[in-house]
């Protein structure tokens, strides 16, 4: 499987960098690709930078003597993922958050995401831009694919271009 260009999707009616990014990391060869975008977009907009790692619910027999180990689990799957891209979004400078997005037992995280899972996920954190590794296909239109010809702001200058370009001039 090759490593696919990430999505980017805004909520309707918002305005990017009015709210948090949210990458969405699937654990598949795309994560580096979507948390170097994510981090770029939230560098270039200066928000906060929403890490969430997929993570599958999983399913048991009794669900309370089971819910410290699936809690760890879900814990530890989530810190394992976000680790690798830790140094994209440590070298872009950006400040994060790690979170899970728990999807159904049985969710091919590869090939599709859940939207309900992923807007419930956005409407906890206030997304506003949301960045896959496959384009999110909402019904609703909610959440709409980016167009970086269209989309005014999200896609300008970074923060850090824009001071190297407008420093103080040289002492000569």
């Amino acid at each position: 499987m090759t490593a696919t260009r990430p999505s980017t999707a805004h909520l309707a009616g918002r305005t990017p960098g009015s709210g948090p990014v949210l990458a969405v990391l699937t654990d598949g060869p795309t994560d580096m690709a979507v948390a170097a975008h994510a981090a770029d977009l939230a560098v270039r907009t200066g928000t906060l930078l929403i890490a969430a790692a997929t993570v599958a619910a999983g399913s048991g027999i009794n669900p309370l003597l089971l819910q410290h180990t699936r809690t760890r689990r879900v814990h530890n799957d989530t810190t394992a993922i976000v680790a690798r891209i830790t140094p994209i979004l440590h070298g872009a400078g950006v400040a994060y958050r790690r979170s899970t997005l728990l999807v159904p037992a049985g969710t091919d995280t590869l090939r599709a995401l859940p939207v309900t899972a992923v807007r419930r996920l956005v409407d906890r954190f206030g997304a506003v831009t949301v960045v896959t590794a496959r384009p999110l296909r909402d019904p609703t239109g909610t959440l709409q694919p980016a167009d970086p010809h269209t989309t005014p702001g999200a896609y300008g200058p970074t923060q850090r271009a824009h001071r190297a370009t407008h420093a103080a001039p040289a002492p000569w």
